[in-house]
């Protein structure tokens, strides 16, 4: 059903190109269009966020010796933080991004 959203619409005869009806369809298509952006610019950042928080996690537990399985909760903590910021900013990049016509 998203993919409705993505597809051009054929002019319609019933609807003049200039009239009120057929600006709200064009900003709703466009809107749609941004959302699509904004999802997917938080999703790459997520997903790049917590392959660097991964690596730096297991570097810094490694560096500093942490003790047993507190190894893995430093590097799920350092992932998971990594991926919301990263995902964050990058998503924020698109809002941004988008709004610029």
């Amino acid at each position: 059903t998203e993919d409705f959203f993505l597809l051009p619409l054929a002019p319609s005869r019933s609807v003049p190109p200039g009239s009120p009806s057929q600006q709200h369809i064009t900003m709703t298509l466009i809107d749609q269009h941004c959302m699509n952006r904004i999802g997917t610019g938080a999703a790459v950042g997520g997903a790049l966020g917590a392959s660097i928080g991964a690596m730096y996690g297991t570097y810094e537990a490694i560096r500093y010796k942490v003790p047993g399985l507190y190894k893995i909760r430093y590097i799920g903590q350092t992932t998971v933080s990594s991926a919301a910021v990263f995902g964050l900013f990058l998503g924020a990049g698109s809002l941004l991004h988008c709004g610029r016509r």
